[in-house]
């Protein structure tokens, strides 16, 4: 142990006498930039409240709990042949199959770093809208939003509010990030620049070399993991494998709702469109319609209103391939009734991103009520 104290104080002597020496040859400036690190590549991490170390995993948390990302730098020193890790933490896990990386201090001699963070969020509100049965995944197209309001400090509370006006301005859902660091000399030139991996990345087939996901659900329940798709493109995917919505990058309010239903244990089928609906719920109300008073009457009974004793949150609601999830009972003055009407509050979307919106404003005739069987998940 004394030896090894030993050889550190040895080193840092000697680094500073090289230092030095190179100062007064090249002059401050100068000396300055050689010493500074070659940077690499930029890391992108975050770290959940109780996490033990930060990492390039993609995080799934409550509503409210705590997430920070983390720039970490990938740089190869002066006087070094391998790279090392700098940054505001001590260990970061960048492999996830590997162990907790040492993470150095960024030193005060060498040029400063400034980071640029952007979210990384679908290009367009809808992808695939001609039902294309061979389409990919990896066409949904991303693009990077700069968040100037974050400004340039290496750390941020991560933040999953949309960045464009595509999609509705909600709490809960999911985000991508990616983070630009730039090195500037003492005349505010550009030495060096790199970003982690952003848009144009989010399709690779490493994990590693994709931009970080965190994922806010707003509960527990179904209908608390269904917020957790906010933010995500409207997708009709038919294909049987791969399915975007698995991986947090699309699908339709039914395959939204079904994978919520996963997650809260209430449901361990396949998804399935609208049209094999019937394979996994059954018919509530055959059909109903929305008459002028604003409350929806049983089209085989006119005169007869359909009551918040037949429906139930959680119930789908469906026009064809219109899908809604109906989750609360509200009245013209704003509380409920016990009537299913116009006011009530469904999640759906169609051919724009998943959003809340009153029954009335999406759902008029020829509607169909589903309930999704129970099949809970085995423990």
């Amino acid at each position: 142990m004394a030896e090894r104290t030993e050889r550190l104080r040895l080193l840092l002597i000697g680094s500073t006498v090289v230092a030095a020496v190179i100062t007064f040859v090249l002059g401050v400036p100068r000396a300055r930039q050689f010493l500074t690190p070659s940077i690499e590549r930029v890391w992108v991490v975050s770290a959940s409240l109780g996490d033990p170390v930060a990492s390039t995993n993609p995080q799934s948390v409550l509503e409210g709990t705590p997430v920070t990302l983390m720039a970490i730098i990938e740089a190869r020193p002066a006087f070094s042949g391998e790279n090392r890790f700098y940054g505001t933490i001590d260990s970061v896990l960048i492999d996830p199959d590997g162990s907790p990386e040492s993470v150095e201090e960024w030193r005060d001699w060498w040029y400063p770093i400034e980071f640029l963070w952007l979210k990384v969020e679908p290009l367009h509100g809808f992808a695939n809208p001609e039902f294309e049965p061979d389409f990919d995944a990896a066409q949904i197209l991303f693009a990077d939003s700069f968040q100037v309001a974050w400004g340039f400090a290496p750390t941020h509370a991560a933040d999953v509010t949309p960045a464009g006006d595509i999609f509705p301005d909600l709490s809960s859902g999911t985000m991508r990030f990616a983070a630009r660091a730039v090195v500037r000399d003492w005349r505010d030139r550009i030495l060096q620049q790199a970003q982690s991996p952003s848009a144009a990345q989010v399709h690779e087939s490493d994990p590693m070399l994709r931009p970080p996901r965190v994922t806010m659900r707003a509960g527990d329940d179904p209908l608390g993991q269904l917020t957790a798709y906010a933010g995500l493109a409207y997708v009709p995917f038919t294909a049987e494998t791969d399915h975007p919505a698995d991986a947090f990058l699309g699908g339709t309010v039914l395959d939204f709702w079904l994978r919520a239903q996963t997650a809260a244990g209430a449901y361990d089928g396949a998804l399935v469109g609208w049209e094999e609906l019937d394979q996994v719920a059954d018919v509530v109300v055959g059909d109903m319609f929305l008459a002028n008073d604003g409350a929806y009457y049983w089209t085989s009974d006119p005169l007869r209103a359909v009551d918040w004793d037949t429906v139930r949150p959680g119930d789908i609601v469906t026009i064809d391939d219109h899908v809604g999830i109906v989750f609360e009972d509200r009245g013209p003055g704003g509380g409920g009734d016990g009537l299913l009407n116009r006011w009530d509050e469904a999640w759906e979307a169609y051919f724009e991103p998943l959003r809340t919106t009153q029954l009335g404003e999406a759902f008029v005739s020829d509607i169909r009520v589903w309930r999704l069987r129970s099949t809970p998940n085995p423990q």
